[in-house]
């Protein structure tokens, strides 16, 4: 496991046109703010205006590509590397800048299919059984 975590380590990238980015202000339209999937060549132009607003003012910045084809989507691929991470007992893999913002990319979907598919059924089954119990079941 130390291997895998000197390469998630290794995968962090600066290309020299993102090295210019030191002092922006994040636009907060996003679920997860400063974090988006773009390709290496992605222009400069789409990074600025999908990540930064116009204001030149901010806090200190940097900006990186994290090197992880296919591991952010929900791809097979994604999928065992979160069953390895959910399975594994070497907590160092989560003091990784790379896992870490891997999860935060993931959760609003995540957070909103918990929501969906399981909570709420959970609500609708809890207020029948109070209901049928309460109201029906005395009849």
């Amino acid at each position: 496991m130390t291997n895998f975590v000197s390469y998630m380590e290794s995968r962090n990238k600066q290309t020299d046109q993102i090295v210019e980015y030191t002092r922006r202000e994040l636009r907060d339209d996003h679920e997860t703010p400063g974090i988006m999937t773009a390709d290496f060549w992605t222009l400069p132009s789409y990074v600025e205006t999908t990540l930064f607003t116009d204001s030149l003012k901010g806090a200190d910045i940097k900006l990186q590509f994290m090197d992880v084809a296919d591991i952010h989507e929900f791809s097979e691929v994604g999928q065992q590397f979160f069953q390895i991470m959910q399975d594994t007992n070497c907590l160092e893999l989560f003091d990784q800048e790379l896992v870490r913002k891997m999860i935060m990319f993931k959760w609003p979907v995540v957070r909103e299919h918990i929501i969906k598919f399981i909570f709420i059924p959970f609500l609708i089954q809890l207020i029948a059984t109070v209901f049928y119990t309460s109201y029906l079941f005395h009849d």
